[in-house]
C-alpha cells in the first residue's frame, strides 16, 4: 500500500516538471527585404511584457524561420511582440538546411548567441560595442528599441512573414 502511495507522488512530480511555465505556440514564417527571400538571418521575437521570454530562430537558405525558446521549447508566448531581424552577410552561417531537427538545434543555438548579445559591452549610449558586420538588414531591425516590427502571437499555430524594406 505505501508502495502505491509513493508511486503515485512520484509520477505526480514527473508529470508537473516543467509545469507553470507560460504556454508557447508555433510560430513560423518567411523573411523578405524588399520582396526578395533573406536567407540565414538572426530573428527574435521580445513579448512586450517583459517578464515573459523571447524566441529566437535563424532563417534558412530561403528565409524561412522558427522559433524556439532558450532551453529549446518550440514557439513563442501568446500577445504582442517586438521583433528584431539581424546579422547574415559574410559572418551568417552557411549552408542551412529547412530539416526540423536542424531548425530545432539552431533556435538553441540562437538562444544561446541572445544571451551572449545581451552581455556584450555597450557604450555610455547605450550601443553595442561589439564587431560590426556586413549585414544586409538594415539597422531599423536590430534591436528592440530601434524595430518598428510588432506582431501578434495568437494562442494557436501562427505563420508570421516578416517583410522588411530597405527603405
Amino acid at each position: 500500500m505505501r508502495l502505491g502511495f509513493v508511486s503515485v507522488a512520484l509520477l505526480t512530480v514527473v508529470a508537473c516538471v516543467g509545469c507553470g511555465g507560460p504556454a508557447t505556440y508555433s510560430v513560423t514564417g518567411k523573411v523578405t527585404l524588399d520582396g526578395q527571400p533573406l536567407p540565414n538571418v538572426n530573428v527574435a521575437f521580445f513579448p512586450s511584457d517583459s517578464k515573459l521570454p523571447s524566441s529566437g530562430g535563424v532563417a534558412d537558405s530561403q528565409g524561412v524561420y522558427k522559433l524556439t525558446m532558450a532551453g529549446g521549447t518550440a514557439g513563442a508566448v501568446a500577445g504582442k511582440h517586438k521583433v528584431t531581424v539581424y546579422g547574415g552577410g559574410s559572418q551568417a552561417m552557411a549552408g542551412m538546411s529547412a530539416d526540423q531537427a536542424e531548425m530545432k538545434k539552431k533556435g538553441e543555438e540562437m538562444a544561446e548567441r541572445m544571451k551572449a548579445m545581451s552581455a556584450a559591452p555597450q557604450d555610455p549610449r547605450g550601443k553595442s560595442t561589439g564587431p560590426k558586420t556586413d549585414s544586409p538588414v538594415p539597422e531599423k531591425y536590430s534591436s528592440p528599441d530601434k524595430t518598428t516590427l510588432e506582431k501578434d502571437v495568437a494562442a494557436n499555430s501562427n505563420v508570421i512573414d516578416l517583410e522588411l524594406s530597405s527603405k
